[in-house]
This record gives C-alpha cells, structure tokens and sequence, in this order.
C-alpha cells in the first residue's frame, strides 16, 4: 500500500475528531458513559488517529511540539 501524504493523514485525524465531537456533543457525562455504542465508536476513531500519527514522519513530529511523537 503507497504512503499516505501528510496532508492526508492530518485531514483523517480532524475528520474522527469532528465525528468523536458529534457522538458526544449535546449529552451528558452519564449519558455517555452507559452507552456503549457511543463510547466505541469514539475509541474507533481515537484509534484512527492514533494510527494515522504513527505514520506521520518523524520531521514533522519532531518539528512540531503539538503532535505527540511517542517518546
């Protein structure tokens, strides 16, 4: 499989954080923690992102403090 663009990657990232956003915007703390469908659909895009910073290059991390590199 060809590596994904950088630019790539980060647009993938934002998209899971605006789809974790809707999943839980407009219900309460209690609400979100007994549904379960909710709470694995986050997870599914937490874990998205985690992946798709895993395949960011290492100049990119190291340049920017804000994308956590793991060490």
């Amino acid at each position: 499989m060809p590596e994904r663009k950088p630019s790539t990657l980060i647009s993938d990232m934002l998209k899971c954080i605006q789809h974790i956003q809707e999943y839980s915007s407009n219900i309460s703390f209690n609400e979100f923690a007994n549904n379960f469908m909710i709470i694995e659909a986050c997870l599914y895009n937490i874990q998205i992102i985690v992946e798709a910073v895993s395949k960011l290059p290492e100049h990119i991390k190291e340049n920017d403090p804000q994308v956590p590199c793991g060490h």
